[in-house]
């Protein structure tokens, strides 16, 4: 199923991107131990310097303009990244640039019995990193709510999502969860108005802030509210799962993690 969600990540994007009488080609090969699939467009490129930034989560709305364009090169090309690491793959891309189209490489490993038993370690391997964990996640985005659900889901972790503040609290009324990580920045009720109204029917389980602000009036702010901690998007998994970790074991992290936030200055307007 989530080869079928990278190969498929690659393919849309590549047709999203390629105009009328291009094309998109799929190759497919063995490079020893390694399958490779390749996905090639002759669409509208990519520039050498956005290049090293493809796989970030949001990374549309530092580069492209326009309502159209911000819909691509964010959140599935970064999942689909994730994922193949998830696997102990790679992913390589290239392009000559604007308007000469695109190249997306993705090697991953054979199944265990293609080349032989599969080890010992890996046979003793069990559950994620969040096995078990009750999480809800909130946020008005559905890219971002079947993307970031999916990963935590990959670790363990038993999620649902919401698609607004209201409906988050719903499910809390309905669902037993041991932590809720949820975006700020939502139309109606914000993450702010959310947690607030969490807190006011009883519940006390840990928060954490999924958010574009990251300046440190934001932080303060998150941390006066209720929230366990600030954390800016893009949100790498890895990162995602120490936190959780981290506040389930009830370490302090809102300041660690502060430090690791953007600066709106520096990079542009974030998405909330």
């Amino acid at each position: 199923m989530r080869v079928e969600q990278i190969a498929w990540n690659l393919i849309n994007n590549g047709i999203k991107f390629t105009p009328p009488g291009g094309s998109v080609t799929i190759g497919l090969a063995q490079d020893e131990r390694m399958a490779r699939l390749v996905v090639t467009d002759t669409g509208e490129g990519i520039e050498p310097d956005f290049l090293p930034r493809l796989f970030e989560m949001y990374s549309q709305g530092k580069t492209q303009d326009g309502p159209q364009k911000r819909m691509g090169l964010g959140i599935g090309l970064a999942v689909v990244n994730q994922l193949i690491q998830a696997h102990g793959g790679h992913v390589h891309v290239t392009s000559e640039g604007k308007g000469k189209g695109a190249s997306f490489t993705v090697w991953l490993p054979l199944a265990a019995h293609v080349y032989g038993p599969a080890s010992q370690d890996a046979d003793e391997e069990t559950g994620g990193q969040l096995e078990g964990i009750r999480i809800l996640l909130v946020d008005d985005s559905p890219e971002l709510l079947d993307a970031f659900g999916e990963l935590l889901s990959m670790e363990g972790a038993r999620v649902q999502t919401a698609s607004s503040g209201e409906l988050g609290l719903e499910a809390l009324a309905e669902g037993i969860f041991d932590i809720v990580i949820s975006d700020i920045g939502m139309p109606e009720m914000d993450g702010y108005a959310f947690i607030a109204a969490m807190r006011a029917v009883g519940h006390s389980m840990p928060a954490i802030a999924l958010t574009g602000f990251g300046a440190k009036k934001d932080i303060d702010q998150a941390k006066s509210a209720g929230f366990a901690a600030h954390v800016g998007k893009p949100a790498p998994l890895d990162q995602m799962i120490s936190i959780i970790q981290n506040i389930l074991r009830g370490n302090e992290v809102m300041q660690a993690e502060a430090s690791e936030s953007r600066d709106p200055a520096k990079d542009g307007e974030p998405k909330p």
